[in-house]
């Protein structure tokens, strides 16, 4: 027998080896060894098809055709998902949207799109984060560059490892005011390497011991800080990096990285697996002006 999903009974099957005759109503089925595909017929190859819309019965020896959507919960292959639509915030305040699920996807894209800024020194910050256990606890996956004007602003692919994902839209200046929606590309069978960023926020180039919040980089390879300062007046900063594997104990990575007024310096560590890592001020500026740490 030959049955559809819904279990109910197609048609009868003959085996080929059985002569099929004019009044018989069996289907044969012929095996191709060549292609494995099947044949369906009733002995003459001319068997009628039914649409499912019309109501078989019971002498009449045509198939009925059913077509049973298939529902699948990833999202489709390069989706692209609106997880934010187009709205004004404004105020200097934080914006922290509702938990996402995924759809299933394991890898995405993200972009800002902002049509419009007005304030004085306005700025935005956005950082995406994931949960594992949908949405009580959360990290720190990517951090945008901060943004002062209108724009797309595209994240690299990332690779997706929680259940869940939300927005942190923080929002700075005087009298500040930005149009933005958020708009995710779903990349589900992609593989990419794992990246996590973090720009920071709090780093003081002038106070020894001044860290940025710790950045959980479990699965990644490689770390590299970048340091662009503006001006400095007498000494000249020192930075380095940090890792941990309970978020408590830290431990140094590395050399030391020597920040350059009016410029940007780098450092990148190969082939380590660390589970935190975080920047931390060794030797203290003086009249040091940070413009980007990262």
């Amino acid at each position: 027998m030959i049955r559809d999903q819904g279990g109910a009974i197609l048609a009868t099957v003959k085996p080929p080896s059985t002569p099929a005759v004019a009044s018989d109503t069996a289907l044969v089925v012929a095996q191709h060894a060549a292609t494995s595909s099947t044949k369906v017929g009733d002995g003459t190859n001319t068997v009628a098809v039914k649409a499912a819309s019309t109501p078989a019965a019971a002498s009449d020896p045509a198939l009925v055709v059913a077509l049973h959507l298939l529902s699948n919960s990833a999202t489709p292959y390069n989706a692209t998902v609106t997880d934010i639509a187009s709205a004004a915030i404004a105020g200097v305040t934080t914006y922290t949207s509702a938990a996402i699920a995924q759809g299933g996807t394991n890898a995405a894209e993200f972009v800002v799109v902002v049509t419009s800024v007005s304030g004085t020194s306005p700025s935005l910050d956005v950082v995406i984060q994931e949960s594992d256990d949908t949405g009580t606890n959360w990290q720190d996956i990517y951090h945008f560059p901060r943004i002062t004007a209108a724009g797309a602003y595209r994240s690299s692919l990332l690779r997706l490892t929680g259940n869940r994902l939300r927005y942190v839209r923080t929002v700075g200046g005087t009298t500040p005011s930005f149009t933005l929606s958020l708009v995710r590309n779903n990349y589900p069978y992609a593989n990419p390497d794992k990246l996590r960023c973090q720009f920071n926020r709090s780093l003081n180039p002038n106070t020894q011991g001044s860290t940025t919040p710790a950045l959980f980089v479990e699965g990644t390879s490689r770390l590299q800080l970048v340091v662009n300062m503006g001006a400095i007046t007498t000494t000249v900063p020192v930075l380095g990096l940090q890792g941990s594997e309970d978020n408590v104990n830290w431990y140094d990575v590395g050399p030391s990285l020597a920040a350059v007024a009016n410029g940007t310096v780098q450092l990148t560590e190969p082939d380590i697996a660390v589970k935190f890592v975080r920047a931390i001020v060794k030797t203290a500026g003086v009249g040091a002006t940070l413009v980007m740490c990262t």
